[in-house]
């Protein structure tokens, strides 16, 4: 893993984005218009930058057929192959429980954030990790304020006079505090005078000198501090400073590929009953199934690596309905987010994954709104928002079990996200090998994308126990 400036990465991406919307500027906008996610999402320089991306690389590949004389081996893609990725990238779940980063390369490079303390202060030195999603976390003390500690002197039971310069002045009237033991003083008159118990003493506000006399000495071992606020605008106090750290993992784009069969007579009868393309809804099935695996392989991978799962019982108490019961399941979800907010140190639920069975409870709840119902789509789909928050259901028991849920953070920041999805070459629909029979039309499809989980403290799992009502 290497780090990089987030300034570096977001001006490229921001630049990139202005540069695609000239160039792809009507899919930009079918995209605004026709985004399903877009009420959770609003469309970022980071999703034009992706979507530009994903429809250079369909141009590159139709220039690369050209060239080698075999255009015609794309069948529908010159004409439909920029509408399905758009339609594609607004309708996949992938954008809402990743980040989209696509590469110039099989292998390439993709972030995550973390936030470093830059300025040495209060508790934290230059270079320290204050939150990273990996778990990493300081709260800063004494580091954003002007206040600052130092040491005096040291008594060793005889001394009484103390005498000192502090580190930063000039310093601010009434903000002075001296501690040794139990003697205590401060400027409580704002004159420079430091009054108080066991001790007594000044300090002068523009050059920093403090003289402290001590009733009885400290004892040996006890430290004479003081406290106060230094001038912000000071230039050697300063104002602390802070940066984002992009950490940059190395990942693989795999191949996905796909085939299919459709004949003279099947399609002669789809476009005289349906007025409907059998090679265009070949081509339309073969990219869903691609992207169903390309998906199903994210939350496959999103499964295995939950750093824990809460529970929740189906089975109803006595003396209580099922309809009291079932309300209960938002207060699993409430602790299995705050087991991830421990983990991670921040977030909220941003996206929940479910089974089935998880999904069958959620659109019960108070607070649900149905958006979709997966028509089209071969597994997992966006079913739902509860209490704004969008539900995917995922209907394929071998990806997510019926009683399991995901629930998982991706914050405003592309950059903050558990997980990663990197396309390569971007969905392309050809032919392949000629068929022994010359009535029948072969297509393939094929895509080259990684998906990664980066930060499973994002993530956190809940399962469903005990029988459900009718089932």
């Amino acid at each position: 893993m290497r780090a990089m400036d987030e300034a570096v990465v977001i001006d490229k991406v921001e630049r990139d984005a202005e540069r695609y919307f000239r160039k792809y500027r009507p899919f930009v906008e079918q995209l605004e218009n026709n985004l399903l996610l877009k009420r959770f999402k609003p469309i970022t320089a980071w999703d034009v930058r992706a979507l530009g991306k994903m429809l250079e690389n369909v141009d590159d590949m139709v220039k690369m057929c050209e060239n080698a004389g075999t255009v015609a081996d794309l069948g529908p893609l010159p004409r439909i192959a920029k509408d399905v990725v758009t339609i594609m990238y607004g309708t996949s779940p992938l954008p809402l429980i990743s980040s989209v980063q696509p590469m110039d390369e099989e292998i390439g490079l993709v972030y995550y954030k973390q936030v470093m303390a830059i300025s040495s202060g209060g508790n934290l030195n230059s270079g320290d990790i204050i939150v990273s999603p990996l778990g990493d976390y300081k709260t800063p003390q004494g580091y954003a304020n002007a206040e600052v500690t130092e040491t005096v002197g040291t008594g060793n039971g005889t001394v009484t006079t103390f005498t000192a310069t502090t580190t930063y002045h000039p310093v601010r009237p009434g903000t002075v505090s001296i501690t040794a033991g139990g003697a205590t003083a401060v400027d409580s008159n704002y004159d420079g005078n430091l009054i108080g118990q066991g001790v007594s003493g000044t300090i002068n506000y523009q050059t920093g000198a403090v003289s402290l006399t001590f009733a009885t000495a400290p004892a040996s071992g006890i430290t004479v501090a003081i406290t106060y606020w230094g001038n912000v605008e000071d230039i050697n106090l300063g104002v602390k400073e802070i940066n984002y750290e992009l950490t940059a993992q190395q990942i693989r784009a795999k191949i996905y590929a796909l085939k299919g069969m459709t004949g003279l007579f099947k399609n002669w009868q789809l476009q005289k009953r349906f007025g409907v393309s059998a090679e265009e809804e070949l081509a339309s099935d073969l990219v869903n199934a691609v992207n169903a695996e390309i998906l199903g392989n994210m939350i496959t991978k999103m499964n295995a690596k939950l750093p824990g799962t809460a529970t929740w019982d189906a089975t109803v108490p006595t003396n209580t309905s099922y309809f009291e019961h079932k309300q209960s399941f938002k207060d699993t979800l409430s602790y299995a987010e705050s087991q991830m907010v421990a983990n991670a140190k921040r977030g909220v639920i941003s996206f929940i994954l479910a089974g089935t069975k998880v999904a069958s409870v959620i659109r019960t709840l108070f607070g649900w709104e149905q958006i979709y119902d997966g028509k089209g789509m071969f597994t997992a789909h966006l079913f739902g928002q509860l209490d704004g928050i969008p539900v995917i259901r995922v209907v394929d028991a071998n990806i997510l079990p019926p009683t399991s849920a995901i629930i998982g953070y991706k914050g405003v920041s592309e950059f903050e996200a558990p997980a990663v999805y990197a396309p390569y070459m971007p969905v392309t629909v050809t032919s392949v090998l000629p068929t022994i029979n010359p009535l029948v039309t072969q297509r393939a499809v094929a895509s080259w994308a990684g998906v990664e989980v980066l930060v499973n403290n994002f993530l956190y799992g809940v399962n469903i126990t005990g029988s459900l009502p009718g089932q």
